[in-house]
């Protein structure tokens, strides 16, 4: 009699188990998963005053998921703006991406979706939530809290070490040409890297001293991630993310 009642309640266990089980899985740029509400701090790359989050979104379901990604402000230092993009870029003023991205079972998406900081050089911290979920089932989800921490100090010593200023690459994604600025003392010299997702680099270019542009042929590579890197005295400065797609 006992375990006649107990039965619905293990049904309902199990039911409710279901119901909330998670299907996305997000990972950091090195390929660590994070749990959902994790934080994570992320800080201005030598020379610069943007700060990009790059995150990877994989579909763990056993079907095909339409997959939204919301953006939540919840806390903005004065001044700073942000933006987000997922399959395409959108304005700050946008907070939802106005379509899905439909990821196959077991897909990872490493290629369309970038937070987006820009500090204006104010000194503090902003905290900007990312939320993907499914399109037909909004409580399966995952959100990532992500703390951009912009520090004046830091940039200074930066500037210290070369004085250098390198852009991001543009346009990115990318099809054929990428274009890169660059201010780097008369005298120095550095060399920027393209590199695969194996580590292995595809190009490899001089930058002499002086202000300038570097175009760079990316017409022949494979459609995928890469990164770029500048390297002063032996040291990679400045490492960023490419995507060339098709």
């Amino acid at each position: 009699m006992m375990i006649k009642n107990l039965l619905p309640l293990f049904l309902a266990f199990g039911l409710t188990m279901v119901l909330s089980a998670q299907s996305i899985a997000v990972y950091d740029a090195q390929g660590n998963a994070l749990s959902n509400d994790m934080v994570i701090t992320l800080q201005e790359e030598p020379g610069h005053t943007d700060i990009f989050a790059d995150l990877d979104v994989e579909n763990t379901a056993s079907s095909a998921l339409p997959i939204l990604c919301k953006k939540t402000e919840m806390n903005l230092v004065s001044g700073t703006n942000n933006t987000f993009c997922w399959g395409l870029c959108f304005p700050p003023h946008v907070y939802v991406s106005p379509t899905a991205i439909t990821l196959a079972a077991g897909e990872t998406d490493t290629l369309n979706f970038l937070g987006e900081y820009y500090s204006q050089g104010i000194t503090g911290t902003s905290r900007i939530a990312y939320t993907f979920y499914d399109e037909n089932n909004p409580s399966d989800s995952i959100r990532i809290i992500v703390d951009y921490a912009y520090n004046v100090s830091g940039l200074a010593e930066s500037f210290a070490r070369g004085e250098f200023r390198f852009s991001n690459a543009y346009p990115n994604p990318a099809q054929s040409i990428i274009t890169f600025d660059y201010i780097l003392p008369y005298g120095k010299q550095a060399e920027l890297r393209l590199l695969n997702l194996l580590g292995s680099a595809v190009r490899s270019i001089p930058v002499e001293g002086g202000n300038g542009s570097l175009q760079l042929n990316v017409s022949d590579l494979n459609e995928g991630v890469y990164f770029y890197s500048l390297w002063v005295r032996g040291e990679a400065i400045s490492t960023r993310k490419l995507i060339v797609r098709r």
